[in-house]
């Protein structure tokens, strides 16, 4: 489920005419920001653990402690030939070559490490916006390029994910622990090699979930319940 975000961009006055390729135009200052819209929570929710994806989102997401700081983007002219990459801070002024028109926006926003799993949630654009002279903000609809593994720190510890990329060894990243709950983000839907989550029980024994025949998808969460020394993975149902 896609989330918006706001993209805020100081503009002064521009001459240039939109038919066929435009003349160039002097850089503008541009700040670039966004903010979770008011439109519900934007992973799928489960019925079971809701409340605690729902706590997690709103203390860590939502205010924007686990969101990326930058972001790649790219503006394509819709029916005139002009085209700009942006690579930068959210927040932080640019100087951009931006001019009155139509839009393509792709890009990502994902954590400066760029590893397939990460402490923080990545995103990605594909929108359509449109800009006038007169034009001060734009809002830009973002989707999940992850998904979310969760586990209760009351009953786990020493937990970690381990897998082997496509070229090198295996890599072992630790989940992060905020408040009552182990986390960790991942954009990795396929599997060339093994691949695991790896930690301890409260009674201090080891297990391993094996992910290589599991087909994850981004934009949801997963959340992990330890019943009778076995794994239950709660269903995934869209929020209504």
């Amino acid at each position: 489920m896609a989330f918006i975000f706001v993209c805020v961009i100081l503009f002064q006055g521009c001459n240039n005419d939109l038919p066929g390729r435009p003349e160039p135009v002097e850089p503008l200052p541009l700040v670039l920001d966004f903010e979770f819209m008011p439109q519900g929570i934007p992973m799928y929710a489960a019925r079971v653990s809701e409340d605690v994806y729902t706590a997690f989102y709103e203390n860590y997401i939502q205010t924007r402690i686990l969101t990326p700081s930058e972001y790649n983007l790219t503006f394509k002219g819709v029916g005139f030939d002009y085209q700009i990459d942006i690579v930068g801070k959210w927040k932080k002024k640019e100087m951009l070559n931006l001019i009155p028109g139509k839009y393509a926006v792709t890009g990502t926003s994902y954590p400066s490490s760029q590893k397939g799993v990460q402490d923080t949630v990545s995103i990605c654009f594909n929108d359509t916006v449109e800009l006038t002279r007169e034009s001060t903000s734009l809002l830009l609809t973002a989707e999940y390029d992850s998904y979310l593994l969760l586990f209760d720190a009351d009953n786990f510890s020493d937990m970690y994910y381990e897998y082997t990329p496509n070229y090198g060894g295996p890599v072992k990243v630790l989940f992060g622990k905020v408040e009552n709950v182990y986390y960790t983000f991942s954009r990795i839907t396929s599997f060339n090699s093994g691949a695991y989550v790896r930690g301890r029980r409260s009674d201090l024994s080891s297990f391993s979930i094996t992910l290589k025949t599991w087909k994850p998808r981004k934009g949801r969460y997963y959340y992990f319940n330890d019943i009778d020394n076995s794994f239950e993975l709660p269903p995934m149902v869209a929020p209504e």
